[in-house]
């Protein structure tokens, strides 16, 4: 599991001018060896924008791979130590095995993550204090709380507009965004919840979207055993907003409404429909999206 001889190695400070010295000396090597350089590292909760950045600056591919698939896979080899020289070691030989895919660069899209991410986290304040509003007695208490939700109402419009501003902006590049935003479910929240989080939308099959979005029930079964089936895995941001926007296409009288009550009248529990409604609804979502890619790339090659 050892780096291969002459390779580059050791810590190195995350700034720019660090990051740039250490990828020429790795394009460098790789020129030696008659080798294609390629990155591959873990999400580090923004810590590696610096890295991505400067990759894509000198022309080099990355795969970003999630924590999670480097934690389980080093637990399987037996490695449970903690270092940083051990995980590096890990990352390197998982790359070496599993290959993942490239991870295309768009240097907008953390930004974008952050003005959805910050409006739902306000979204979720606002809903504490008007919880906390209905069980206040104290005039004083009530009133800071009524000024405090009113002013988390500016906030959230004022981000809303933003998201909506950026949206716009981008469609005029990504023909996905218009594509799936006349249909029905998708509102301004799960459109910008899938646009920030979800780049593979339209570019990989059903299968794998429904993973990704962590909608579907995977299997726990063991010779005649059939266990119950739970969600878990896939980007929870993306799950939750496509629960969202089931609940409140459900209030409506829509063709989905028929489907709930069919399914809850053979005893399925209300979260199991709502799984099974999720599922159907990001591949519905995920057909269109392809569907305008394989257009949009039509109309530049003719």
């Amino acid at each position: 599991m050892a780096a291969p001889k002459g390779l580059p190695q050791g810590l190195l400070k995350n700034s720019p001018d660090t990051v740039d010295k250490r990828l020429k000396a790795l394009l460098d090597h790789a020129n030696k060896v008659h080798e294609t350089l390629w990155l591959v590292f873990e999400a580090t909760g923004g810590y590696q924008r610096t890295l991505e950045a400067c990759a894509a600056k000198a022309g080099v591919p990355i795969s970003v791979v999630p924590p999670a698939w480097i934690f389980h896979a080093k637990k399987s080899w037996g490695k449970l130590a903690k270092t940083d020289p051990l995980d590096a070691a890990c990352i390197l030989r998982y790359a070496q095995q599993e290959k993942p895919d490239a991870t295309p660069y768009d240097p907008g899209r953390y930004d974008f993550q952050e003005l959805v991410s910050s409006k739902d986290l306000l979204v979720r304040e606002r809903a504490k204090l008007r919880q906390r509003s209905q069980t206040v007695t104290v005039v004083a208490a009530k009133k800071a709380l009524a000024c405090a939700e009113a002013a988390l109402d500016e906030q959230i419009a004022a981000l809303n507009a933003e998201i909506a501003s950026v949206l716009n902006e981008r469609a005029k590049t990504d023909v996905r965004i218009e594509a799936i935003r006349p249909l029905e479910g998708v509102g301004p929240g799960l459109l910008a919840v899938l646009h920030a989080y979800l780049p593979e939308l339209g570019k990989v099959g059903r299968k794998q979207i429904s993973s990704l979005a962590g909608v579907v029930p995977q299997a726990r079964d063991s010779g005649k055993l059939q266990g119950r089936r739970y969600v878990y895995g896939g980007k929870r941001v993306v799950r939750t907003a496509l629960y969202a926007a089931c609940i409140c296409f459900l209030r409506k009288n829509s063709p989905y409404r028929a489907r709930y009550d069919a399914l809850r009248a053979r005893n399925k529990s209300h979260r199991t429909v709502l799984i099974a409604m999720a599922h159907d609804l990001i591949i519905r979502i995920n057909a269109v999206a392809r569907q305008a890619l394989e257009e949009a790339k039509g109309i530049v090659t003719d």
